[in-house]
């Protein structure tokens, strides 16, 4: 589930709930910076904008396992968790780029520039004035929005006054501008003028909702794309954030003036229907807000040191829950049971217990601002898996090794077993995370699959063999992953197409040992 797009700013059963869980961790999981990764427990990520670059918090230890390092103060996340997007400026004042992250590996696997050509004559640079971003739907387009400067601006683009916004469009399968708009500009003395730094879409796709307020005289509003619609706000009032709920039915918009309130807005006939009061009068910092994944809450920060709870049956305020200061961006975990929220102020991401809304944990980022977080996808776990580790810590971070033979039976509902040669396969061992694309697996007469090859730097050679049933083997070694700081016990993740398992291993450490046998299946 994405967050609002605030700009700036794991019996048996729960056992194959984590095993499930365990999939977000392989499918976004990455080869992180040397000295920075921690193993994943198996559960979801939450993805946070901060000063240091993008930290990736894990939601099982509430600890940060990597760190991306791009300056962004938004981000969104595709729905199948693939692909990051990331909104910047290039050093051209003509051209912005938005850089899309390979989530396997955190590298940049395409720039997409925004290029000011694209727009009207009117229009002479770009700026970050507005920028928000966010992944429609069915994750075929990503919606980005910049501030623009027109050319009848003088003597420079850069006072309140004169803050105007674009809205572009892009082919997430082509990475290409596909539109570029300026909503409502054409009179750069009334509307058209502001910030937009909120984009929500219907869950179906087909409405595409955008905030933007002008910085020196107010006047808030919510634009409706396809409509070219606009719902006042009230004036003098300032909004960055805007959300969504799950059945589509309402629109939630946190506004400021004289004290900071949240704005109902039906979405069958783009109304206001209610206002709820979050923050005292006097406090007009702006917030974030999100809504739970059944519906049923709103949590919207107040900008000051809480966030409000609303109960969105009555549209009452049940609770203000304390957290640090200056709590911005807002995120909900997929299973509703946490929410994460962005302490600028505090330099801190406080997590709460919706159970009993009350702070459970705190997660020191610096300047955080943004946060979005990957829903699980559905996998088959298996039915046992189990692992023997061994691990050789070398004299360098990327001079260590590790020599893994695990066993697992196939669920027996995963009745077409497990397809190697034309299914990805997902390796974690402690800090250490590949992919193995789908077709680089061979079949051997004796109806094992082998591979080896170099994943992201490391030299990796692994087999699978049936062992009977819905019984296999899998084992691999790896020369050169960086295995620093790795403690027992280890966590080890395998999946193979829809099939995946994760375990616990206590693991034989060698030190000053630089590799094992190489390439024992080819």
């Amino acid at each position: 589930m994405q967050s609002s797009n605030l700009g700036g700013n794991r019996s048996s059963n729960a056992n194959r709930l984590g095993i499930q869980w365990a999939i977000v961790a392989m499918s976004l999981g990455a080869i992180a910076c040397p000295g920075e990764a921690q193993a994943w427990t198996g559960q979801s990520l939450a993805y946070v904008t901060g000063g240091a670059g993008i930290s990736v918090i894990d939601t099982g230890d509430n600890k940060v396992v990597d760190t991306i390092h791009a300056s962004s103060s938004s981000i969104a996340v595709a729905p199948d968790g693939k692909h990051i997007y990331v909104f910047g400026p290039s050093t051209s004042d003509l051209v912005f780029n938005i850089s899309v992250i390979d989530a396997t590996n955190d590298s940049v696997v395409a720039t997409i520039p925004l290029d000011v050509s694209l727009l009207s004559e009117d229009v002479r640079t770009l700026n970050e004035n507005s920028s928000a971003i966010a992944v429609t739907p069915d994750g075929k387009h990503i919606y980005a929005t910049t501030g623009v400067c027109p050319l009848n601006v003088f003597p420079g683009c850069g006072a309140p006054e004169d803050s105007y916004f674009a809205l572009w469009a892009i082919d997430a399968l082509t990475n290409k501008v596909v539109a570029a708009n300026l909503p409502f500009i054409g009179d750069y003395s009334g509307g058209g003028k502001g910030v937009a730094d909120g984009i929500a879409f219907t869950p179906d796709g087909q409405h595409t909702y955008f905030t933007d307020w002008d910085p020196y005289f107010g006047f808030p509003e919510v634009g409706v794309v396809e409509t070219e619609s606009v719902i006042s706000l009230p004036a003098l009032a300032y909004v960055y954030a805007i959300a969504i709920a799950p059945d589509g039915k309402h629109a939630y918009v946190p506004y400021a003036d004289s004290s900071e309130s949240l704005a109902v807005i039906d979405i069958a006939t783009n109304t206001i229907v209610k206002t709820v009061l979050v923050a005292n009068p006097g406090r007009t910092s702006p917030g974030g807000v999100a809504v739970s994944p059944d519906g049923k809450y709103v949590y919207v920060t107040n900008g000051i040191n809480g966030v409000a709870v609303i109960d969105a049956a009555s549209n009452t305020v049940m609770t203000i829950v304390p957290v640090g200061t200056s709590p911005a961006g807002v995120a909900v975990t997929p299973d509703g049971k946490h929410v994460y929220v962005a302490n600028q102020g505090s330099n801190s991401v406080a997590v709460i217990d919706t159970a009993n809304n009350t702070v459970v944990a705190t997660v020191p980022v610096t300047e955080p601002g943004v946060i979005s977080i990957i829903p699980p996808p559905q996998a088959v776990p298996f039915q046992s898996f189990t692992a023997r580790l061994d691990i050789g810590l070398g004299r360098k971070p990327n001079y260590s090794s590790f020599n893994l033979v695990s066993s697992f039976i196939l669920s027996g509902t995963a009745k077409n077993g497990i397809h190697p040669e034309t299914e990805p396969v997902k390796l974690q061992v402690g800090p250490f995370i590949a992919t193995i694309p789908a077709g680089s697996f061979r079949q051997r007469e004796e109806g094992s699959y082998t591979f080896a090859g170099v994943i992201d730097g490391t030299r990796l050679e692994a087999k699978i063999e049936l062992r009977g049933g819905f019984r296999y083997e899998f084992r691999a070694e790896a020369t050169g992953p960086n295995l620093s700081g790795t403690t027992n016990p280890v966590q080890v993740s395998l999946g193979i197409g829809g099939n995946a398992g994760v375990t616990s291993v206590t693991a034989h450490f060698e030190r000053d040992r630089d590799h094992w046998s190489e390439w024992t299946f080819r």
